[in-house]
């Protein structure tokens, strides 16, 4: 295992915030795992005896796969003395580990127009099934807080994946994929396995691939924690409403396989939150207060049942639909089988901000009537923090109790929540 110190030293590792990469033809997962366990096993049980006895401040991330051998972020790395000892532990694990290469410092690519700029986009959002037992009862909890994961077994989650990917796949021809804050050229061929190796496998679930035709076009699948997959398409000549009609495709193939999956109108660059759906405008009822935008996922349990809240267009479940009083002369249904039905507004133009500039898309200039009178058709399908409160999640006893407290709920919001 060979490395340059001064390579390292050259491009600012002393000091962190770079980006290592383990250069090697050896199996890629291989080597990331590999690489994992020096990491497991000889730096980070250490840091602390680095840091009192010897002065060095060391911070590496879990490595993720990149194109050509895995990527681990360096956060910190003082003084020089620190790097030295991070390359010889390095280079030794790995060698015993039987792999071979070379460490180098590896350049973050950035897409010089749509990682500068957020632009209004069209998306599909897809929350995939969990076990929600599992998922509240078995994760560790950290002052009521559940630690997020990805949760969702691989065989659903490359079912889900797939169509996804082929539709990013066709939308450009420059292909781009982004795990944790390493962002890389990729082999679109590459992009499922990649993901899917991925997802579940270290600390972050924050994975993106993106396809891009210049600065006109970009089509990017976005995974965040507990099961989010969002689909996104921007065309800078399109008419958002136009657009639709290549998402409702993801939303026939991958809707039957999520317990809730809907069109709305997102940024190009979404907040890397779990919530990620509540934090733009409209916001669903469950968080249109930012007292309870916490509540995200612990709504979980819930989800077999009913929605976030009423989009332009949604694939619902027959429990789901159930619930709903639709008007017809408001919004067309479609039989998708096995229990599932896609419901389409009459008119989805109401929905979307007639502008391209993001500073204005945010204010979505919605006919205002439009959102209102959706509500009050979905009606109890729609999840309020009343209903989460009535029907709480079932974490181990007490926790729910101390969830709220620590961010001072009341059991009930609806003295001051409009919805």
């Amino acid at each position: 295992m060979h490395y340059t110190l001064s390579a390292f030293k050259r491009a600012g590792f002393v000091g962190g915030g770079r980006l290592l990469w383990l250069d090697t033809s050896d199996d890629w997962a291989t080597a990331r795992d590999a690489l994992a366990d020096v990491l497991a096993h000889e730096i980070w049980p250490l840091l602390g005896e680095l840091e009192d006895d010897h002065k060095l401040y060391l911070q590496i991330a879990e490595p993720v796969p990149g194109p050509r051998g895995p990527l681990a972020v360096v956060d910190e790395c003082e003084p020089a003395k620190a790097l030295t000892h991070l390359l010889e532990v390095l280079a030794a694990g790995l060698y015993q580990r039987g792999v071979s290469g070379t460490l180098r410092p590896a350049k973050d690519e950035s897409h010089p127009y749509f990682d500068n700029r957020s632009k209004p986009a069209l998306s599909a959002m897809f929350v995939l099934p969990i076990d929600v037992e599992a998922y509240f009862t078995s994760m560790p909890y950290e002052g009521g807080v559940p630690r997020e994961g990805w949760w969702v077994e691989a065989t659903a989650t490359r079912e889900a994946l797939a169509p996804i990917v082929d539709w990013v796949i066709q939308g450009g021809t420059d292909y781009w994929m982004t795990i944790d804050s390493a962002q890389f050229h990729i082999d679109p061929t590459t992009a499922l396995d990649m993901l899917c190796s991925t997802l579940g496998h270290g600390k972050s679930n924050r994975l993106r691939f993106r396809a891009t035709s210049g600065d006109t076009a970009l089509r990017q699948l976005h995974t965040q924690d507990t099961g989010l997959i969002i689909a996104t398409e921007y065309e800078r000549s399109v008419p958002r409403e136009d657009q639709l009609s290549d998402v409702r495709g993801l939303l026939e193939a991958v809707g039957p396989l999520a317990s809730v999956s809907f069109v709305k109108g997102l940024s190009t660059m979404p907040n890397d939150r779990g919530d990620v759906f509540a934090r733009f405008w409209p916001p669903a009822p469950m968080t249109a207060n930012d007292r309870y935008a916490r509540l995200g996922f612990r709504a979980r349990h819930l989800l077999a049942d009913h929605v976030f809240d009423a989009y332009v267009d949604q694939v619902l479940s027959t429990s789901q639909l159930e619930k709903t009083r639709l008007d017809r002369t408001h919004w067309t249904t479609a039989d998708l089988g096995n229990g599932f039905h896609r419901v389409t507004h009459v008119d989805p133009t109401a929905w979307f901000a007639p502008t391209d500039d993001i500073g204005e898309a945010l204010a979505w200039r919605m006919e205002p009537t439009i959102l209102k009178q959706a509500r009050s058709e979905f009606g109890q399908a729609i999840i309020t923090p009343q209903l989460i409160f009535e029907n709480p999640p079932p974490m181990p006893s007490g926790y729910f109790e101390a969830f709220c407290k620590t961010f001072n709920f009341d059991p009930d919001p609806s003295a001051d929540n409009d919805h």
